[in-house]
């Protein structure tokens, strides 16, 4: 499935003059929700009577179809009001974070005089009030002030879209599947390596040039640059260097034996004072070793879902199963 950019933001805000230029720019189709309205709410919109919920409701689902339509095909660029999260979650529900928001606000005295200002436009600028009072600016997304020209909003966007919105530190053998997996799922990401002596020296440029043929991953060797060059908020995994520990046996047994639901495992390997992995496939891999799907054996779910290796070690007895311990440093 490919992107579909929503512009989201009260009418006047200029969703529909920059829905152009950013589908230009990516060569994408664009749409205006305003054409997926029935007849009976152009007609109350000319009238001056806001919509209200019951008559968003074929719109929105119209439009949520059409969205997981183009992002079956090539993607698409949409200017769509979407005032309230309700509303946006009805848009999102068949594809999910398929979507990408770009929410374009201003103050209200700016965008009324810019209504007042339009030519052939049926919208009455005094349903940017009714607007206003139902606007839930979402707390996700591209966020844009639009007080600039459209061109250097376009900027800012087009600026935003190329940042890494994950960033991923420690390229390990599980760091380097992490940001592989991340990058293939269509996520830009970004990653960083400890400088620990001669071997550590140009990892992340390396690792990033290795596959350079299929993902673009900026790689940095300055932490401060490579936050700095994050998108806000910045997501951040941390692949922490480790010692060993022995597994807690009261885990090792309920995934052994009784082979307990997630919270009972998570529970106990807190109160044991295991880490949990941020985000991984380690999920997955415990899942299906809970549910018999698959040949995985406890040393594999163990080290997995914990992020970490699990072994024997000759130094220990047998049957005395380690995993790593992520420090804190």
């Amino acid at each position: 499935m490919n992107k579909v950019y929503v512009l989201i933001g009260v009418s006047g805000v200029g969703k529909t003059t920059l829905g152009r230029l950013l589908a230009e720019k990516l060569s994408l189709a664009f749409h205006d929700a305003d054409d997926f309205h029935s007849e009976a709410n152009n007609e109350k919109l000319k009238a001056g009577i806001p919509l209200n919920d019951k008559d968003r409701e074929s719109w929105l689902t119209s439009l949520s179809r059409s969205i997981e339509k183009w992002s079956e095909s090539s993607g698409a660029v949409l200017a769509c009001s979407a005032l309230k999260e309700k509303h946006r979650e009805e848009l999102s529900k068949n594809i999910g974070d398929k979507i990408v928001w770009i929410y374009l606000y201003e103050d209200f005295e700016t965008i009324s005089e810019r209504l007042k200002a339009r030519k052939s436009h049926f919208f009455d600028p005094t349903l940017l009030r009714s607007q206003f009072d139902i606007l839930e600016p979402p707390r996700y997304g591209i966020q844009i002030k639009v007080e600039d020209k459209p061109e250097v909003s376009l900027d800012k966007i087009l600026n935003t879209l190329s940042k890494p919105r994950i960033g991923l530190i420690g390229l390990g053998v599980m760091g380097r599947s992490l940001a592989l997996n991340i990058a293939r799922n269509g996520f830009p990401v970004s990653v960083y390596n400890r400088k620990e002596g001669e071997k550590h020296q140009n990892i992340a440029k390396d690792f990033s040039s290795t596959h350079s043929d299929k993902y673009e991953i900026p790689a940095f060797d300055d932490l401060k640059s490579f936050i700095s060059a994050l998108d806000t908020p910045r997501n951040i995994l941390n692949q922490e260097k480790a010692d060993h520990l022995l597994l807690n046996p009261a885990i090792a047994e309920i995934l052994n034996e009784n082979k307990g639901f997630l919270k009972s495992i998570t529970s106990r390997a807190l109160d044991a004072g295991c880490p949990m992995p941020v985000s991984s496939a380690a999920l997955n891999y415990f899942l299906n070793f809970v549910r018999g799907n698959t040949s995985a054996n406890i040393i594999q779910t163990q080290r997995d879902y914990f992020g970490a290796h699990t072994y024997e070690r000759s130094d220990k007895p047998h049957g005395e199963y380690f995993h790593t311990k992520w420090n804190s440093e």
